[in-house]
C-alpha cells in the first residue's frame, strides 16, 4: 500500500472514530434519560455500568486505531480530543449515578482504563519534533558538504556553482 493510500485510510478511520464517539455520547444520553430510570429497579447504578461498558468498547477501538497512528496528524489529534471529551462525559455519568454509593462511585471509576489522551498526544508530538530535527540536521549537513565542495573547487580555480541538495518538506 502506498503512503497516500495509508494516509487516506487513516483519515477515513479517523472520521469514523469521531463519528462513533458522537454516537456514543448520544447513546450515553439516551441511556441516562430513558433506560437507566427503568433499570434502576434491578441495579442501583445501571447508568454507571452502562457508561463503563461504553467506555471500554470505545477504548478498545481507540487502542486499535492508535497502533496504526504512529505520526502526529490533524486527524489523530481530533480523534484523541474527541476521545478525551467522551471519556470525561462517561466518567461524569458514572459519578452522577454513583452518588448514593458508599464510596461515591470510586470503585466503578477505577474499573475504567484511562485513555491517557494527553500523554499519547505528547508522545506523538515528541516523535514529530525528533523527526523534524533529524531532517533539519540532514539538510544542514548536506548544505555544509556542498559549501565545502564549492569552496575547494573555487580554491582550485574552478568557478562552478551547483546546488545539488534539495529540501524536502512534508
Amino acid at each position: 500500500m502506498s503512503i497516500d493510500g495509508a494516509s487516506f485510510e487513516l483519515e477515513e478511520v479517523s472520521h469514523t472514530l469521531i463519528k462513533l464517539a458522537n454516537e456514543t455520547e448520544e447513546l450515553a444520553d439516551k441511556e441516562k434519560e430513558i433506560f437507566s430510570p427503568v433499570l434502576k429497579k434491578w441495579h442501583p447504578i445501571s447508568a454507571g455500568v452502562a457508561a463503563v461498558a461504553l467506555h471500554s468498547c470505545y477504548g478498545t477501538l481507540l487502542k486499535q486505531y492508535l497502533t496504526g497512528a504512529t505520526l502526529l496528524t490533524k486527524q489523530t489529534v481530533l480523534v484523541l480530543q474527541k476521545a478525551g471529551k467522551l471519556e470525561k462525559l462517561l466518567i461524569q455519568m458514572v459519578v452522577e449515578d454513583s452518588v448514593d454509593c458508599e464510596d461515591g462511585g470510586k470503585a466503578i471509576v477505577r474499573e475504567m482504563v484511562p485513555y491517557e489522551v494527553d500523554s499519547i498526544i505528547m508522545n506523538l508530538l515528541r516523535k514529530w519534533i525528533q523527526e523534524r530535527l533529524k531532517k533539519g540536521k540532514e539538510i544542514i549537513m548536506r548544505a555544509k558538504e556542498t559549501e565545502k565542495a564549492e569552496y575547494a573547487a573555487r580554491k582550485n580555480g574552478e568557478v562552478k556553482r551547483s546546488y545539488d541538495f534539495k529540501v524536502k518538506t512534508e
